[in-house]
């Protein structure tokens, strides 16, 4: 199921980000993640985001605590779920998932991120 965006601003901020993350201009993109952040508190896209900067950034563990923040505001956000299976067990550097009509749900990896009835999430081996 897909998570429909119903804000443009986020909308467009998402499709910036996605277009521009690799052209060298990461302050700028942090800067302007924050401003929604400001505007939009409950929203988890823009904490996706923050996460996806901070891989590119090569701060994995800034990057995992924005993909929980995110899951936290929407337990079902998938971006945001990959983004989490992808780099908390990964130490090379893949691309990131920055929205839902991009998410795939094979996964390789040999962990998975599963939430339990109280909302905190933990990581158990597949099988």
């Amino acid at each position: 199921m897909t998570r429909e965006i119903h804000n443009t601003e986020i909308e467009d901020l998402i499709t910036y980000v996605e277009h521009n993350i690799y052209n060298n201009i990461l302050d700028e993109l942090f800067k302007k993640v924050q401003e929604i952040i400001g505007k939009y508190p409950d929203s988890p896209e823009p904490q996706n985001l923050l996460g996806l900067l901070n891989i590119e950034a090569k701060d994995r563990k800034k990057a995992l605590i924005h993909f929980r923040i995110a899951l936290t505001l929407d337990p079902d956000y998938e971006p945001a779920k990959q983004n989490l299976d992808i780099f908390s067990c990964s130490t090379k550097h893949n691309k990131g998932v920055f929205r839902s009509q991009s998410v795939t749900h094979t996964s390789t990896s040999r962990f998975k991120l599963r939430f339990g009835s109280n909302g905190i999430g933990y990581i158990t081996k597949n099988s």
